[in-house]
């Protein structure tokens, strides 16, 4: 044994594992053994101001230390912790003063959640009474953590929005526990804002400004709100955030000044752009009037302001109903636009109301979406302006403007894409890395507006239009191929999609040259042949749907002409006469108001019937080619359909004629509701499985044309 060697020198191995009742054993051991490895100034002195980075390293091995020798279950309470002294004091806290309580906070304290569920409950509950006992006998509690997600009083109050407790917190913090933040780096603003209190938020910023400029999820408190969708929060928050960013920026030092701008910019940049994806337009424009350079600044995400106003489809969706859009004309929409929050969009529609000297009841189903959309084109327009100075040749920018062009023909925004050609028309030949440009883009989303759009425009074709790819494929080809999944699944059956693929293939045929029509890609095929090769599949689908469909029809149709010829051959029966001696009572009905009624519902339900069966024969039997399914198949379907809705609606009124001829007065009033109940599931089946298959029919076969003429050709 080494005679220099201390008996009584500790290790960490005499420190027991500490589990929250034998903190008082723990804490004495523990202070012996950091003692002894001269330690313990890390723990009973304060963090210098400059600390060296030998004090940083000895700081790191005294927060393993006491690590080590913490149980599992509270490493979340000192997670992230440092330096070593406030772990220490988080752990003192915890278990240092817990035998001092009152009965009241004695039983099952420690919970997997909290160590302290009576102290937590108090403040969820709002109690400040319990509050301050609690905090007054364990002053650290006022900014300790309490749950195993590292939030402290302040978080938990903001977070269940109990703004008196929240108050009497900030009375006694300083701005630092003010800033204290979660395991999640969530600060009490930001549970505020996640739970839409503005109350709270408001007495948070009063106390320290700066905390809108603390970031969570790397968004500030604005951009949060924003993302949530709460615009009371974000009028309230973003002129103090953009006050605070100024300020931030000023007080740079001359060597970080371009960073600290770089940062402030995208933090701007994410608050455009959570503004815009979710149509915050009046906000939205009030920014990039104010920083216009935003029109390509990319956010966290990697997002500009003009790739988000491209992918939001519904900020140029105005209302469907013919006669809101007519009401919306009328309107002075400058009351609607101009408001700040819900309670001031409230005072602003009530104010043009006054105005019109209308009453407000009957706008009150505005749809808020409507409101937006003067504020979202004004906002488009001022960003066209910007882009329409921006180089092109520019290797960055035309890659940009290319993929958000190009997304916004994916998706259908129109209006996006007709905005950004009328003021840069140059942006009409821009092409993808597959030398693709906007009017392939068009052609192989199905955009037919976009496709008229670019089309319309008095632009040279050739070079717009040109493409020819590495297995020789031509633009004739590429309208071959098969819409994406997303384009085809929005209709109601397959041979309508059939239909629309023809179309849309016959279309673009007649625009090109007849030579790109005999044109031959690598694998010897014309762009037909790669048409029925890519459409086999969903042809074979619109032939089986078209026969089933038939079948049916034809098996509906042979049972109501069987009904209906069965009755027009008892009609001649209802005007016998009946033999006294007999005691055979036979009624005549031919001096009955409604026997009339009766024969020409029969006829019109038997001549119908037997009109449907020939048009539903003719679709079972035909060929099924393409032109077939572009006029022939559809057409017979729809009359097929048609036919079949008016014969059974004539057999319902020829049963209901007949209860009101057979019955008296009194029967009648007893037998009709039946009657009428009865008929109802036949309605109910022909309205929700039928209706839509016949209005596809009918309007693609006799409705307006799908596809505008064009203007000129491309060639």
């Amino acid at each position: 044994m080494d005679p220099t060697m201390d008996v009584n020198e500790h290790s960490l191995e005499d420190v027991p594992m500490l589990t929250g009742d034998n903190y008082k054993s723990w804490k004495k051991n523990m202070e012996e053994y950091l003692s002894e490895k001269g330690l313990w100034h890390h723990i009973s002195e304060p963090q210098p101001e400059e600390a060296e980075y030998g004090w940083v390293e000895q700081d790191l091995k005294v927060l393993m230390k006491i690590e080590e020798t913490c149980d599992r279950k509270i490493h979340p309470y000192i997670k992230s912790l440092s330096p070593a002294k406030v772990i220490w004091d988080q752990l003192a806290v915890m278990y240092g003063k817990m035998d001092d309580f009152g009965p009241r906070w004695k039983g099952k304290v420690s919970t997997c959640y909290t160590w302290c569920l009576p102290f937590f409950n108090a403040i969820a509950t709002g109690e400040w009474s319990k509050v301050e006992e609690f905090v007054n006998k364990n002053r650290g509690t006022l900014t300790a953590r309490i749950t195993v997600n590292g939030e402290t009083p302040l978080h938990i109050a903001a977070k269940f929005g109990k703004e008196s407790i929240v108050k009497e917190l900030l009375l006694r913090m300083d701005e630092e526990s003010v800033k204290k933040r979660a395991l999640n780096e969530a600060t009490a603003l930001h549970f505020a804002v996640i739970q839409e209190q503005l109350q709270i938020a408001k007495v948070l910023v009063n106390k320290v400004e700066a905390l809108v400029l603390m970031k969570f999820e790397n968004m500030t408190a604005v951009a949060l709100a924003a993302k949530c969708r709460h615009k009371d929060l974000v009028a309230y928050l973003c002129p103090i955030t953009l006050k605070e960013e100024d300020k931030f920026k000023g007080l740079a030092k001359p060597k970080d000044y371009e960073c600290v701008s770089a940062e402030i910019d995208q933090n701007r940049a994410t608050l455009l752009t959570s503004l815009i994806n979710v149509n915050f337009f009046d906000e939205a424009l009030d920014i990039f009037n104010r920083f216009p350079n935003l029109v390509l600044t990319e956010d966290i995400h990697g997002k500009t302001a003009v790739h988000s106003l491209a992918r939001n489809t519904s900020a140029f969706r105005r209302s469907s109903w013919f006669f809101q859009r007519r009401i919306y004309s009328c309107l002075n929409l400058k009351f609607f636009c101009n408001g700040r929050g819900r309670n001031q969009d409230e005072e602003n529609l009530n104010q043009a109301c006054e105005e019109m000297e209308a009453p407000t009841t009957c706008l009150k189903k505005i749809n808020p979406e409507d409101l937006q959309y003067p504020n979202a084109l004004r906002l488009l327009d001022k960003i066209c302006v910007e882009i329409s100075v921006i180089d092109i040749n520019d290797a960055q920018s035309k890659a940009l403007m290319t993929s958000t062009i190009f997304s916004a023909i994916r998706i259908g925004n129109v209006v996006f894409v007709t905005e950004m050609l009328r003021y840069c028309p140059q942006f009409a030949y821009l092409f993808d890395d597959n030398d693709l440009g906007i009017i392939h883009q068009a052609i192989i989303h199905r955009r037919k507006k976009i496709f008229n759009l670019i089309d319309s425009m008095d632009l040279p074709r050739q070079k717009m239009v040109r493409y020819r790819s590495s297995e020789k494929e031509n633009i004739l080809h590429i309208t071959a191929k098969r819409a994406p999944i997303d384009r085809l699944n929005q209709k109601h059956s397959p041979a309508k999609e059939l239909q629309n693929e023809l179309r849309w293939f016959k279309l673009i045929g007649n625009t090109v040259p007849p030579t790109l029509q005999d044109s031959v890609n690598n694998k010897g095929q014309t762009p037909a042949m790669l048409f029925m090769e890519e459409h086999k599949e969903l042809w074979n689908d619109a032939k089986q749907w078209l026969k089933d469909t038939a079948n049916s029809g034809m098996v509906v149709a042979a049972l109501v002409a069987s009904v209906m010829l069965s009755t027009a051959l008892s009609l001649p029966s209802l005007s016998g006469t009946g033999k006294a001696d007999t005691g055979e009572i036979h009624i005549k009905f031919t001096n009955h108001n409604h026997f009339y009624n009766v024969v020409i519902a029969t006829m019109i339900s038997l001549f119908f019937a037997s009109a449907s069966l020939l048009s539903f024969l003719s679709v079972y039997i035909s060929h099924q080619t393409g032109d077939d399914f572009l006029h022939h198949l559809p057409r017979m379907l729809s009359m097929g359909l048609l036919f079949l809705y008016i014969s059974v609606s004539a057999m319902i009124a020829t049963f209901i004629t007949t209860i009101f001829m057979v019955f008296r007065n009194g029967i009648v009033k007893v037998m009709l509701p039946p009657a009428l109940l009865a008929i109802i599931p036949v309605l109910a089946f022909a309205a929700l499985s039928q209706f839509p298959v016949f209005k596809d029919m009918l309007f693609s076969s006799y409705g307006l044309n799908r596809f505008t003429k064009r203007r000129k050709g491309y060639f």
